[in-house]
């Protein structure tokens, strides 16, 4: 320093304050500016030089005063870059260990352990409701950094538009990039109109992909309950072996056993399970879509409302039943029930019935099932085939009459307990006369159904519900023994006798008089006519007979319900190979909703790496944009136009004057000085 005393330019000395007043005369008075007796250094700055300033209506710039500590302090950069890694790491990490997991799921059972897990459906709705709320969240957490990712590179633009179009754009893209309100519509428009960066058009469609992996990722992941079977067990089921129902004694005499005291008890279950609802033990399968029907033997150690599945032998049969006209010529009438019994045939079967003249003529009008047993020997059946043998694969037989009218030899009271004969409606169905010695005429007709059985080995499953389904498949099983065919056929014939002994045993029957008239009980009656019959006085009804595929139906039905009964365990008992089964609640995924989500975050992790890796430009901040404006002619054009006339145009209509104007960046951000300008 020179002896002068003179301060070396662009220094203050310490000794007294200096007041800075402002450079244009004309301007209003300003309070001085007080600089502190302390060593600074300033910083040359230029000041405003637009016909506002000349005229007094602009303030001068405000040297920038810097601390000498500023160059010894520099801000850390540990939360920066635990940001940067928190934006790459956070989204591949946690998005693809939870698609992983959902690959594991899709793939192998994934169990859910609770506590007293409920699988009702309400408990059920509220572990799904849990499980997405969860996905939910395990999605949206990589997204937020994506999200702060997404809004870095919206703040970048407004610098990389300059920096990468170095010709200019337009003013209104700038100040449309430069509002918070820059919209979906507005993003859209300067890509296709291809004023905006390549990354910033990325980070577009990025933003609309992780609106589409929001969505579709946490429906991938769900539950729901599923069947697990337990360790191989042996299952005590009903059986029909060879000597159950038609023994064999050590006489070569042949004698049912354990069947004809149950037929009565059997006869009422067709009418408790049709008109009641009421199941006898399980549920009844369904029938096969060919219209078979099942008998399964039933699990004698397993609750009603157990689940499992087991092999057994089964019945399997497909009723049909059809009227035959009968040759009744040798039929004798003589009222010696004993000592004239007599037959009658059955023409297109070549059938032989034992029968009693009386049994068709006793009331006007009848309904007898036929007891087809084999009796005490092979020929000493009621019925026998074309070959004079007991006929025993497993049909039943009926036969129906009804008194003729005519010349007054029919009853006709109209009062119960008698029905009368011209209500019975018989007229569909192929029938005989037959006159008896007191000149009444009876028409006849015999039913014939058989079940076309066959016993087959299948897997049987039982549900909560207290239902028994057959398993349809073409898997061919060992048979498991516990049916003989033939035993179960002469079964078949017996299982019915009881709806032969009317009002007894085969369900109430509020009108007398018809079981008086041997057209049997409530079952029988409802087999033959239908369940009308139960909701109408006599004097009212009529007795039409169904059409033979309703008949068949309720046949093969009756006969389901009552051979319940004899495969429960009463006749014999065998053993099967089964297992119980529990309920497992596992997690569950959506293929499609799989592998959409795993393109989608693919996509974003591809994304969010290659950004990383972008040219770095400023923010859109305030220092930033004041810096670029400090050797800029914008704001003075700005202020020009603002303030023309005195008054203060719109931003509007400002930027409709300027519509032609480009906007461009000088010098490159972060290597040299930068200046933005008006072309």
């Amino acid at each position: 320093m020179e002896s002068s005393g003179q301060s070396p330019p662009g220094m203050i000395t310490p000794k007294t304050p200096t007041l800075q007043a402002p450079p244009n005369p004309n301007a209003p008075s300003l309070t001085p500016l007080l600089i502190p007796e302390e060593n600074v250094e300033l910083r040359s700055l230029e000041y405003g030089t637009t016909e506002h300033s000349k005229s007094g209506n602009a303030l001068p710039s405000t040297p920038f005063i810097r601390s000498p500590d500023a160059y010894h302090h520099h801000p850390k950069h540990v939360p920066s870059a635990l940001r940067a890694i928190w934006v790459v790491v956070a989204l591949p990490v946690i998005s693809w260990a939870y698609l992983i997991f959902c690959f594991v799921v899709d793939h192998k059972a994934v169990t859910i352990s609770l506590w007293r897990m409920d699988t009702s459906v309400s408990h059920l709705n509220v572990i799904k409701a849990g499980v997405t709320s969860l996905s939910i969240l395990t999605i949206t957490i990589p997204l937020l950094p994506l999200k702060s990712l997404l809004g870095d590179l919206q703040g970048e633009e407004f610098f990389r538009v300059l920096t990468l179009k170095r010709g200019g754009v337009p003013l209104s893209t700038i100040n449309q990039v430069s509002t918070s309100s820059y919209g979906f519509i507005d993003k859209m428009s300067a890509i296709v109109r291809r004023q905006s960066s390549g990354v910033f058009a990325g980070a577009f469609v990025a933003g609309l992909v992780a609106v589409v992996a929001s969505t579709l990722a946490p429906a991938t992941l769900s539950v729901q309950v599923v069947q697990f079977d337990e360790d191989l067990r042996a299952f005590r089921v009903g059986a029909v072996y060879r000597q159950s129902v038609w023994n064999s004694t050590e006489e070569g005499v042949f004698t049912l056993q354990n069947v004809t005291e149950r037929t009565s008890f059997a006869a009422v279950l067709p009418w408790v399970e049709t008109n009641l609802k009421v199941n006898y033990n399980w549920e009844s399968p369904d029938d096969a879509d060919d219209g078979s029907m099942f008998a399964v033997p039933t699990p004698l150690d397993l609750p009603v409302h157990a689940t499992a599945r087991y092999l057994t032998d089964i019945i399997t049969y497909k009723p049909s039943c059809k009227w035959h006209k009968p040759d009744l010529s040798n039929l004798s009438d003589s009222l010696n029930r004993t000592a004239n019994q007599s037959y009658g045939y059955i023409p297109d079967l070549g059938w032989q019935i034992s029968i009693y003249a009386g049994d068709l003529t006793t009331s006007d009008s009848t309904f007898k099932l036929y007891d087809l047993s084999p009796g005490t020997g092979l020929a000493d059946s009621k019925v026998k085939d074309a070959n004079g043998n007991s006929l025993i694969d497993g049909s039943s037989l009926w036969h129906i009459s009804k008194c003729i009218p005519g010349a007054g030899k029919c009853k006709v009271e109209t009062n119960p307990p008698w029905v009368r004969v011209g209500n019975l409606v018989i007229n569909d169905i192929p029938t005989t006369t037959f006159t008896t010695s007191d000149g009444k005429n009876f028409a006849v007709s015999f039913l014939v159904c058989r079940p076309n059985e066959s016993v087959e080995t299948k897997e049987i499953k039982t549900s909560p519900e207290g239902k028994i389904t057959v398993v349809q498949s073409e898997t061919v099983f060992s048979r498991q023994n516990n049916i003989n065919r033939q035993q179960a056929r002469v079964l078949m014939s017996q299982a019915l006798l009881g709806l032969a002994d009317g009002l007894r045993y085969s369900g109430p029957n509020p009108h007398v008089d018809v079981d008086m008239l041997g057209l049997g009980g409530a079952a029988q009656l409802q087999m033959l006519f239908g369940n009308e019959v139960a909701s109408k006085t006599p004097s009212d009804l009529q007795f039409v007979v169904r059409p033979i595929q309703d008949l068949s139906k309720s046949y093969g039905k009756s006969l389901q319900s009552t051979l319940k009964l004899f495969l429960d365990g009463t006749l014999a008992q065998g053993y099967v190979p089964g297992r119980t089964i529990k309920d497992v609640l596992i997690f569950t995924t959506s293929r499609p909703h799989l592998y959409v989500s795993a393109v989608i975050f693919a996509i974003l992790t591809f994304f969010v790496i290659a950004v990383h890796f972008r040219t770095p430009v400023p923010q859109f901040t305030f220092f930033s944009v004041a810096s670029s404006l400090s050797r800029s002619d914008v704001p003075s054009v700005f202020e020009d136009i603002k303030h023309r006339d005195g008054d203060h145009i719109p931003e509007r209509v400002a930027l409709r004057e300027l519509r032609n104007r480009d906007i461009a960046l000088e010098g490159y951000p972060g290597l040299s000085p930068t200046a933005i300008r008006l072309r």
